[in-house]
């Protein structure tokens, strides 16, 4: 099935929007967090308020936290996947602001290939054991 080139041109304006949108709820939760010194006592992670177990997620504002800080090695020990949000945090902005002067769509096609890979039964299987033990580290630690 062929796509019109005007609906292309839609899905990556969708996809610009939507992800622009993301990434700013993110940093104002973050500003949030900082400016109240991650003290707010808002839980939102909806696995620890239904289950009481803490998901692979949590711990990421506080160990985002950390490293706003400049405490990586305690950031990392909170939960490791503060690794990979960061580089989120500083490549977004630099792709988005690239493709709007230039005019390409790298951020779309990097998230394209993210997808891609992602669909690889083996990717996947790593990144899910890599996540039940952040999960566990969770549990244990308590956070």
């Amino acid at each position: 099935m062929k796509t019109s080139k005007s609906s292309n041109l839609c899905s990556y304006k969708k996809f610009y929007i939507l992800s622009t949108i993301i990434y700013a709820i993110a940093c104002a939760w973050v500003m949030v967090a900082y400016c109240t010194e991650g003290q707010s006592g808002l839980v939102v992670c909806p696995s620890k308020l239904i289950y009481h177990i803490p998901c692979p997620g949590c711990g990421m504002t506080r160990a985002t936290l950390l490293v706003i800080h400049g405490h990586w090695a305690d950031a990392i020990k909170m939960n490791p996947n503060v690794v990979i949000c960061m580089v989120g945090i500083i490549i977004f902005p630099i792709l988005l602001v690239a493709d709007m002067a230039r005019g390409t769509a790298c951020l779309h096609q990097t998230y394209q290939k993210i997808e891609h890979l992602l669909h690889k039964r083996l990717v996947i299987s790593l990144i899910l054991l890599f996540e039940l033990a952040i999960m566990a580290h969770n549990y244990v630690c308590g956070i």
